[in-house]
């Protein structure tokens, strides 16, 4: 099977853009942030492990995704009701949802955990949200 990682990791971009709630308390979503240029907070895709997750019909993948929230305190308030907020954002876009994948049939997200890291520094902090979301093969297997 080619994988629909790549394509289901562009529908949860397309999903987060499109979300004017979402997009109104962070700067950018990005696959990697551009090192020393990105804007506070912000939204990463990545950290992801892919799992087989076929049935006798359909070649299938179970894909965990990790979606970073990074905040600093230089450039803005670090503080968790603020980290919240944009995680609730995150959660109401994807938990418990089925979305589109292009190739595939549609994507099935389920909530896992949210764990926050702040830095030794005590200056920025990430929150780690952590994704299960199960995808199959539009066409069945002969």
């Amino acid at each position: 099977m080619s994988s629909g990682t790549w394509n289901l990791q562009v529908a949860i971009r397309a999903i987060f853009l499109a979300d004017s709630t979402l997009m109104g308390k962070i700067t950018g979503v990005y696959e990697n942030a551009p090192q020393g240029t990105a804007k506070y907070p912000y939204v990463t895709i990545g950290d992801i492990l892919v799992t087989d997750w076929k049935t006798h019909c359909r070649n299938g993948e179970e894909d965990f995704f990790d979606i970073k929230i990074w905040e600093n305190k230089v450039q803005g308030a670090l503080s968790n009701k603020n980290t919240f907020s944009i995680e609730s954002d995150i959660r109401r876009l994807l938990a418990n949802k089925m979305f589109p994948v292009a190739d595939m049939r549609d994507a099935i997200c389920y909530f896992e955990e949210t764990t926050m890291i702040t830095d030794r520094d005590g200056k920025s902090r990430q929150a780690v949200c952590r994704y299960r979301i199960q995808i199959q093969e539009a066409t069945e297997r002969t």
